[in-house]
């Protein structure tokens, strides 16, 4: 949510001005959370993280010239905040803008709410309608490291839920579980073997060595 912050916030060093508030704005046409004239809602004036209201915290507040979007940034957890006091929060924010609109915004994997009156989009969903505006400005600012870090918090969003197992691979998993299990017995005795050959040189060949050994990805 921290990092999501500091790139909705033009004024913010990433210097990508408005990129990832408008795929947000995109996004939210899509799902029908806003119209199409949503860019009538004005620039924004504030980001906000972990707003305080009466019984809670908002995750992400965002205030523009003529909307508020209070928005919950789920990964792994349940929706069980107290939406309804958010709502009395952004309510009270609305106040004395005329023609305002607001917006009650779930951001998590699968991109579904389960609280009425909130929309819900998913992390991957966002990615893909913001990922066309910074191309834009990585064309514009090829050097702007920033930039290449909104592209890798991209790529992460976009990861968020997706499978890592199909049904064949499960499957093949479940019909050889015995023959896996014994071709991981097999690599951990050669290990082992490989250990002992290594460590028996080392202590014979370096007086006063003091056996020591792990095991990395390699």
């Amino acid at each position: 949510t921290e990092l999501l912050s500091f790139f909705l916030s033009s004024e913010n060093e990433h210097g990508l001005n408005g990129v990832f508030y408008q795929g947000l704005l995109a996004a939210l046409r899509e799902c029908g959370a806003a119209q199409s004239d949503a860019d009538a809602w004005g620039d924004v004036q504030s980001v906000q993280t972990e707003v305080g209201t009466d019984k809670g915290r908002i995750d992400l507040l965002i205030e523009t010239d003529q909307a508020v979007l209070a928005i919950e940034c789920k990964i792994g957890h349940h929706q069980n905040n107290p939406f309804a006091d958010y709502e009395a929060h952004a309510a009270k924010l609305l106040q004395g803008k005329p023609t305002s609109e607001c917006v009650k915004l779930i951001v998590c994997v699968d991109g579904k709410s389960h609280i009425t009156g909130w929309q819900g989009l998913s992390y991957h969903q966002l990615a893909r309608h913001t990922k066309p505006f910074l191309a834009e400005a990585l064309l514009a600012q090829p050097y702007n490291k920033w930039a290449l870090f909104a592209r890798a918090f991209l790529i992460h969003w976009e990861q968020l839920g997706v499978e890592v197992m199909n049904q064949q691979q499960m499957d093949f998993v479940l019909e050889h579980l015995s023959e896996i299990k014994q071709l991981e017995q097999l690599r951990n005795k050669f290990y082992q073997h490989v250990i002992d050959h290594i460590l028996l040189d080392l202590e014979n060949q370096i007086e006063g060595y003091a056996r020591y050994h792990r095991i990395h990805t390699w």
